[in-house]
């Protein structure tokens, strides 16, 4: 299961303070409660064996009596799951009568246990009501922000999502986010996946389309994400850390903060609608962050950011070691895709240079002159699924739940017909600005899909293209072909 599906069903982790959560059972919830109800319908159906012969007739005896048994399996695993959740009752009832005090610490374990066994159930009122009892022990026990309570309260997320009550789910994320804050020191690494794993919550609020103003989560995001950064940039081991990633991330969300509903200067009433405050932000990186209101910076900054790294990683690699290209390579494309930002915001000057300077990078340690990745047919900006989490459309299509911000609508129906094996290929020529010129159609498959051309063509003549680099400099293109494939993948 993707990252994101595994937040958006309480499947979620804090790996700094080891609290790692996945439901007991869950690997036969869903089975079992599909067929449950199957179960009880097909077993009381099949009260003689002529009618479960009239069955077999119908669909063939082999597979009757199949998914007859499996009914039985599940209905048999349900009935496992209310003994299981009787037990629990009594093993708490009969705890609190021994010690006669029903707050005692030992009992949140049970209350913990007994929350997941009625999910499993599907009875989420009654899961949220013991998970709820289990915060509170843990409170009493270890104190008001301790962080014994966040499984609790991560699962209560499960379950509000489970009701599709979003609203109460985003409160307990929010709330056990602040308990982080407060259990723990402002620079302490265990803060760190905290910080992540709730600017990944504001994400997918913001790609379906949650609160009153889904945008302002992107910022939220950021920020979120910056302080994460400020603490690896100060940790003694930073290589620790994905730092790149998150840095990346920060590029991908401020280029969808340009693509939004979203102006960061003139829309000062939305942005407070944001839950993370900028006062906070700066205590904890001990920079102004909330003057760099543009999306071009904040995502300039971040890829700044990714060669310096990159830099001093290739610095640091000695020529004869086996990873000296890789760390090459790593820093050229860093200083790439600083440029390729430079381009998609029309900074063309600025975009050259850094491809020149990649270019000299290569020519100057690779003994010849470069070509790996100066002539590859790159559509940018390259932002990919990877680059952030993976999701699942309504269709069941993989797509990058935040491509959605950008993309535009022609590309979400390609990705969204459900057709697989579709193609479409171009020629076309780059100008030495990116932009693609004399945009013919070769093939399209099927030969009759009309709309799937149209839409192609459009998306390529509306996005920017890394331009070639052929000694050092951007030229124009020779002509190129290209096929776009729309799959299931």
């Amino acid at each position: 299961m993707d990252e994101l599906n595994q937040k958006q069903h309480g499947l979620l982790t804090f790996g700094g303070d080891g609290l790692v959560l996945a439901g007991l059972k869950q690997c036969a919830q869903a089975f079992c409660l599909s067929v449950a109800c199957l179960a009880m319908s097909m077993v009381q159906a099949a009260d003689s064996d002529q009618q479960l012969d009239n069955v077999a007739e119908m669909e063939g005896r082999d597979l009757a009596e199949g998914v007859v048994e499996a009914a039985r399996e599940a209905a048999r695993q349900v009935e496992n799951l209310l003994q299981e959740v009787n037990l629990l009752r009594q093993g708490i009832a009969a705890q609190v009568a021994e010690d006669g005090n029903t707050w005692h610490v030992g009992i949140a374990e049970s209350q913990l246990a007994l929350g997941v066994a009625l999910q499993s159930l599907d009875d989420h009122p009654a899961a949220i009501t013991e998970l709820e009892r289990a915060v509170h022990i843990n409170r009493v026990n270890h104190g008001l922000f301790a962080l014994q309570q966040i499984p609790a309260l991560l699962l209560q997320v499960r379950s509000h999502l489970a009701m599709e009550d979003w609203q109460a789910a985003d409160e307990r994320m929010q709330y056990a986010f602040y308990v982080h804050t407060q259990a723990l020191a402002d620079n302490e690494a265990e803060m760190i996946p905290a910080l992540v794993d709730y600017a990944h919550w504001q994400l997918s609020s913001y790609a379906d389309g949650h609160g009153a103003i889904p945008s302002v989560r992107l910022v939220d995001a950021y920020q979120l994400l910056r302080v994460a950064d400020s603490i690896i940039d100060r940790h003694p081991t930073p290589e620790a850390y994905p730092r790149a990633s998150y840095l990346r991330q920060m590029a991908y969300i401020a280029w969808l903060i340009q693509h939004s509903d979203l102006d960061m200067w003139l829309d000062a009433d939305k942005l407070d609608a944001r839950v993370v405050e900028d006062a906070w932000v700066i205590n904890m990186t001990d920079e102004n962050y909330v003057s760099q209101r543009s999306p071009y910076l904040m995502g300039e900054s971040a890829l700044e950011e990714i060669v310096a790294l990159r830099k001093a990683q290739f610095e640091a690699t000695d020529e004869d070691s086996p990873d000296y290209r890789q760390s090459l390579l790593l820093y050229s494309e860093a200083i790439k895709q600083h440029a390729d930002w430079n381009l998609v915001f029309e900074r063309r000057y600025e975009a050259m240079d850094l491809y020149q300077r990649s270019w000299q990078l290569m020519a100057a340690h690779s003994g010849a002159a470069p070509e790996e990745g100066f002539q590859d047919v790159l559509m940018l900006p390259l932002f990919r699924s990877d680059d952030i989490v993976k999701g699942h459309n309504e269709t069941g299509l993989t797509v990058p739940r935040y491509t959605r911000a950008f993309l535009n609508e022609d590309v979400l129906s390609i990705l969204s017909s459900g057709r697989a094996a579709r193609r479409v290929t171009l020629e076309f020529e780059i100008n030495r600005f990116g932009r693609p010129t004399q945009v013919e159609v070769v093939e399209v498959a099927p030969e009759d899909d009309q709309d799937l051309r149209r839409q192609v063509v459009s998306l390529v003549q509306s996005r920017k293209f890394r331009p070639w680099i052929v000694d050092g400099e951007a030229q124009d293109s020779e002509l190129l072909t290209k096929s776009f494939s729309f799959g299931m993948d």
